[in-house]
């Protein structure tokens, strides 16, 4: 009976260091729900996230990690502008956390 209660807690311990280990490494962006197109002008178009915002995050938090490679091209007034017009009834400076907001990603 000892024994099974030691393979049982040793089984129970084993899990929950794969759990946890799973939780670090894996890509944060899983809060990423679906991804669409827009067409902006007659030459611009980007695909829109919808993403999950997390406590503590910003629109250039956010952007700035699904955009790492091209987002130094862009300045902020862009990014607000294209939030606004994608959340048109949203203040860009009060995201509440937990709730889903669109955001761009620009090619």
């Amino acid at each position: 009976m000892y024994t099974l209660k030691k393979l049982a807690l040793y089984t129970f311990i084993i899990l929950l260091i794969v759990s946890i280990f799973q939780d670090i490494t894996i890509n944060n962006n899983m809060n990423i729900e679906n991804n669409t197109e827009k067409k902006m002008d007659a030459n611009e178009v980007y695909t829109i996230a919808h993403v999950k915002v997390l406590p503590g995050d910003t629109i250039f938090s956010i952007v700035e990690s699904l955009n790492e490679d091209s987002i130094s091209t862009f300045h902020s007034d862009v990014i607000i502008k294209d939030f606004k017009e994608l959340n048109p009834t949203t203040d860009p400076y009060k995201l509440k956390p937990d709730t889903f907001y669109y955001f761009p990603l620009y090619q």
